[in-house]
Formats: C-alpha cells, sequence, structure tokens
C-alpha cells in the first residue's frame, strides 16, 4: 500500500515536518513493509517557507523587523528563482507572542511590511506571500504603513497601530508610498476565503483566538467596517466582497485593493510548488491533519485542500488532526474518509501539547487501512 503523509503543522507542538514523521513512525511500527511518502505542508501560514525550503533545497534569508508588538525579531523567508517566498506569520503570527500578550485591539502587522520591503531592496519583483497564523486584526493597516503610507486621523496625526485604532483613520496620505510595489507581482496564499467583514469574516470567526474577549468583537468588526470604507474611498475599489479578504485579519484585503495583488487559496498555490497532485495521483491513500481541526478548516485551510484533491483522484483521505472541534458529518462531507484526534479524550489541552509526537505516533498506528 502507498500511503501519502501530507499535514500542515501541528501549531504549538510540531512543525509539519515532525507531524509527517511522527505519523509514518506510527504506521511503519505496525505495518512495516508500508509504502510512505512524506510531504510536509503548509497553506500560507506559520511553516510555509519551511515546506518551500525543504522542496526546493533553497536556503532562507532572514530579515531583520518587527513582530506584531513592534518588538525585534528576524523573519525568515526564501527566494526561490527570482521570487520571494515569505509568511506573515515570521513577522505578525500568533505564535510569537505568549497567550497573555494577544490582544488584536493593538497587534499590527506592520512587520509584514517591513520584511515585504527586505525583499524590494534585494531587487525582487515576484512576491509570493503566505497570510496565515496571523495575530492581528488590522487590515494590514500596519504593513501599509511600513510601506510608506500614513494613516491620519480628522487632525492630520498618524493614528496608532493596531485593529482598534482603526476607527481614527480620517485619510490615507499616499505621497510617501513606496511605488515599487506596483511593479511588483504579489501572490497572496491564504488559508481562508473569509471576507473582511460579516458573520464569516476576520473578526468573528477569528478574532478570539487571537485574544479579543467578547465586548472587543463589535469594536473590532465596526472599526474593520469603518476602515474598510476608507480604502474603498481612497482606491475607489470594492473592499467587502473580496474572497479571502479576511484572512490574517483584513490583510488580504489590503493587500488586494493597495498592491493590485491576487489573492489566492494557500493549498491550491502551495501544493502546486511541490507537486503534490501527481504525489495524490501515485498513491492508494491519504493521511493530512493540523493541530485542531475546527469550523474554521472548512472555509479551505489546508486539510480540507488535500481531501478535495484527493477525492478528485479517488482516494481515500484520512483526517488525523491534535484535536477536532468540529461536527463529525460536515467533515465527511468535506470529503475525510475517515477522522480521529490524537488528544484523548479528558486530556487537557497542555498534556497533548506537550506529549503531541507519542500521541500522534499512538494514534497512527492504530489506523486500520483497507487494501
Amino acid at each position: 500500500m502507498r500511503i501519502l503523509i501530507a499535514t500542515d503543522s501541528y501549531k504549538g507542538s510540531l512543525s509539519a515536518k515532525e507531524a509527517c514523521e511522527a505519523i509514518r513512525e506510527g504506521i511503519i511500527h505496525k505495518n512495516p513493509k508500508a509504502d510512505i511518502t512524506v510531504l510536509p505542508l503548509a497553506d500560507g501560514g506559520e511553516g510555509t517557507v519551511d515546506a518551500i525550503c525543504d522542496i526546493q533545497g533553497t536556503k532562507p534569508i532572514y530579515a531583520k523587523t518587527v513582530d506584531a508588538l513592534m518588538r525585534t525579531v528576524l523573519a525568515k523567508y526564501c527566494i526561490m528563482g527570482g521570487t520571494a517566498v515569505m509568511e506573515m506569520a515570521s513577522a505578525a503570527g500568533i505564535t510569537l507572542l505568549k497567550k497573555d500578550e494577544l490582544n488584536p485591539k493593538v497587534t499590527t502587522t506592520y512587520g509584514c511590511g517591513i520584511m515585504i520591503k527586505d525583499a524590494l531592496d534585494k531587487g525582487i519583483r515576484k512576491i509570493i506571500l503566505g497570510i496565515g497564523g496571523s495575530a492581528t486584526n488590522d487590515a494590514g493597516a500596519g504593513a501599509l504603513s511600513a510601506l510608506g503610507a500614513k494613516l491620519l486621523d480628522k487632525n492630520g496625526k498618524e493614528v496608532p497601530i493596531g485593529g482598534a485604532a482603526l476607527f481614527l483613520v480620517h485619510e490615507i496620505d499616499l505621497s510617501g508610498f513606496d511605488s515599487r510595489i506596483f511593479k511588483t507581482e504579489i501572490t497572496v496564499a491564504c488559508d481562508v476565503d473569509a471576507l473582511l467583514c460579516g458573520e464569516n469574516g476576520a473578526t468573528k470567526v477569528f478574532a478570539r483566538q487571537k485574544g479579543a474577549t467578547e465586548t472587543d468583537i463589535p469594536l473590532l468588526e465596526n472599526a474593520l467596517i469603518h476602515f474598510g470604507k476608507i480604502l474603498e474611498k481612497t482606491y475607489n475599489k470594492p473592499v467587502f466582497d473580496i474572497a479571502g479578504g479576511g484572512a490574517a485579519g483584513g490583510l488580504g484585503a489590503m493587500l488586494s485593493v493597495c498592491c493590485n495583488a491576487a489573492l489566492c487559496p494557500g493549498i491550491e498555490l502551495i501544493s502546486k510548488l511541490v507537486g503534490l497532485e501527481q504525489k495524490i495521483e501515485k498513491c492508494d491513500i491519504v493521511i493530512t491533519g493540523e493541530g485542531k481541526t475546527d469550523s474554521s478548516t472548512l472555509l479551505g485551510k489546508l486539510p480540507v485542500g488535500v481531501a478535495r484533491l484527493s477525492n478528485k483522484y479517488g482516494k481515500p483521505c484520512v483526517l488525523l488532526s491534535g484535536d477536532i472541534d468540529c461536527p463529525h458529518d460536515l467533515l465527511y462531507d468535506a470529503g475525510f474518509s475517515q477522522i480521529h484526534k490524537a488528544r484523548p479524550t479528558g486530556a487537557a489541552k497542555e498534556y497533548s501539547i506537550a506529549n503531541a509526537k507519542t500521541l500522534l505516533k499512538e494514534k497512527a498506528a492504530a489506523l486500520v487501512f483497507n487494501n
């Protein structure tokens, strides 16, 4: 039996490469003769650059930038041919912050803009930017500022960083905006197809996991609506109906409107770069997964993308995630043939994260395949 293991990272515990290897070891323990191919994946979030480096053999580049709280960090990206492959999570990612630091009212995408400028300074004019795994809800306002725009209040003063401050924006001064952007082809890998606002938008679906309280939600939503209208007025382009515009707390919308970026499903873009479809075609069964599968997974995250490709070739696709918080019938409808979680029933989240590799190996060893 030819088995393809193609998972995302298990956020907070295992990289995609480590997760794939843990599953492989579990299967080999029970099925020593299994023919296994391992393909670590990403859909635009944390691990995207690593996935490309592993397959293409490129060396990472480190750009000095800032995290979502404006602290100095080194963001990793790579150059493949003449194309820079980046992930905003390296600069404004949620995994760079401690749990008690998460606060989308003040976190910013500013560091992502600095990272883009670093590539421009190196003469790069083609960028693939993954925007999953963010800690932000600022509609890309920070990145826009880092690229030279000034977000001004009614008194002509620059507004503070963060999602809550978008309420204060009265106009956008583009006189200092980096014009090299308009000579650069930017393709954005989105891990979800959410809109900027609304019930399936950036705030209402994702802000809680970034530290927002229930009272923060309406504040952040209204701030995005306000800023979205400013973007529409400034650029004379629609903002609120962009598929993927709500990715990374609205960074997708900003990049589309302000930088003429093309937004693509992350799994589709990355799968082409690493040859996922060809590998699925040659295997008998596919195993995929992520740290936690929940309702946001159904918006187009990596496991669903893998399942769709598997179904295209009539290959069963097994979901093996760290944890699952989503009705199983919806996951079966999304194309999975089996659904499993590594976290034991009743086990604390902290225990599962600390023992992720062992738990994943054990659950993989228990999988039953139909020859």
